[in-house]
C-alpha cells in the first residue's frame, strides 16, 4: 500500500480506471462487485487492478477494427433500404390495384342499377299492356253489346 491513498499499489481508484476505459465509474463499480472486473473495496471506496485496466484498454478495438465492424452494419442497412424500397413499391402497386378494383365494382354497381331500372320499366310496361288488354276487352264487349243492341233495334223496326 502507499502511504497516503489507502489502496494497494497495484490498484487504482475506480474514477481513474473508468476514465481510462471510457466507461462510467458506476458501471465499473458494478463490474467489480459482480466479479467481472478485477478490483477490491477498501473503506467504502472501490479500486481496480492496474494490470486489468491496461489489459482491457489494449483489448479495445482500434479505429481500423471499428471501420471493419461497421462494414456489416452498412451492408445490412443497404439490404434493409432495398427491402424497404421493394415494400414501398408493393404498397403502391396494391393501392393501384385497389383503385382499379373499386372502379370495376362501381361500374358493375351502375350496370346492376341500370338492369334493375330496366326490369322495373319492363314490369311497368307489362302492367300497362295488361291494363290496355283489359280495356280492349271491355271495348270489344261494349262494341259487341252495341252491335247486338243495334241489330235488335233493326229487327224490331223492320
Amino acid at each position: 500500500m502507499t502511504g497516503n491513498d489507502d489502496h494497494p499499489a497495484d490498484h487504482m481508484p475506480v474514477n481513474l480506471a473508468a476514465a481510462a476505459l471510457g466507461m462510467s465509474p458506476d458501471a465499473l463499480r458494478k463490474r467489480v462487485k459482480r466479479g467481472t472486473a478485477e478490483g477490491c473495496s477498501r473503506g467504502g471506496k472501490v479500486y481496480v487492478r492496474r494490470q486489468w485496466v491496461e489489459r482491457m484498454a489494449r483489448g479495445r478495438p482500434s479505429a481500423r477494427s471499428e471501420e471493419v465492424s461497421v462494414a456489416p452494419a452498412v451492408s445490412g442497412q443497404t439490404a434493409l433500404d432495398a427491402r424497404f424500397d421493394r415494400l414501398i413499391n408493393l404498397q403502391e402497386r396494391e393501392q393501384v390495384l385497389r383503385q382499379q378494383m373499386q372502379n370495376v365494382l362501381d361500374r358493375l354497381s351502375r350496370q346492376l342499377e341500370a338492369r334493375d331500372q330496366t326490369a322495373a320499366d319492363s314490369r311497368q310496361l307489362e302492367d300497362r299492356l295488361l291494363a290496355a288488354e283489359r280495356d280492349l276487352g271491355a271495348v270489344k264487349t261494349a262494341i259487341a253489346d252495341l252491335l247486338a243492341h243495334l241489330q235488335r233495334g233493326k229487327r224490331e223496326r223492320g
